[in-house]
């Protein structure tokens, strides 16, 4: 059985036309982005975020490695676009701890069973790696698997939704039980 655990994106409010974003603020430079007019729509939706009350969701994807796992840049991001523009959520969140690898400290999982993972780096593997780059298949017909936010982080982590992703390979049943006091 593969498991993982997404927690979902950013709620951001409307939009306005692209000629209303003044970009003569940004110096251009060595750090310039190169096609930049890709990101034209983006920094329109985050600038009528500002401008407007109507509700919309802006996600935003950040791909890479191990900078990415341990959070610690992209919680500053994250943490700083959630406080100017809306809060919907921690984002995708996967039990790396449990694979012995690096964990965010916003959060800490914890089993009952073992585990066997493959991940993006593996050059032989018995199974696919998952979207976070592991996937891990429990080598226990019954389980328990615990993720709890930490109160480590000053942004607000709270969340009232939570999406699992798994694929059970068996006929057996997978049961998702939460405190709803934590929710």
């Amino acid at each position: 059985m593969s498991f993982f655990l997404s927690i979902v994106s950013i709620h951001c409010f409307a939009q306005l036309q692209t000629s209303e974003i003044n970009f003569s603020k940004y110096k251009i430079g060595s750090d310039t982005i190169l096609n930049s007019d890709a990101l034209i729509d983006f920094f329109a939706k985050l600038n009528a975020l500002e401008t407007t009350d109507s509700v919309q969701t802006i996600n935003i994807l950040h791909i890479g490695d191990s900078h990415i796992q341990a959070d610690f840049l992209t919680r500053e991001i994250r943490n700083s676009l959630q406080k100017r523009f809306g809060n919907a959520g921690r984002g995708l969140v996967f039990p790396y701890r449990i694979t012995r690898s690096n964990e965010s400290y916003d959060y800490r999982s914890s089993t009952n069973a073992a585990w066997k993972w493959e991940t993006v780096r593996g050059r032989k593997r018995d199974f696919e790696s998952g979207i976070s780059g592991v996937s891990m298949v429990s080598v226990d017909d019954i389980f328990t698997l615990e993720i709890k936010l930490t109160e480590r982080d000053s942004g607000d982590n709270s969340f009232n939704k939570v999406k699992l992703i798994c694929r059970n390979d068996s006929d057996g049943l997978l049961a998702f039980v939460t405190d709803k006091n934590d929710l």
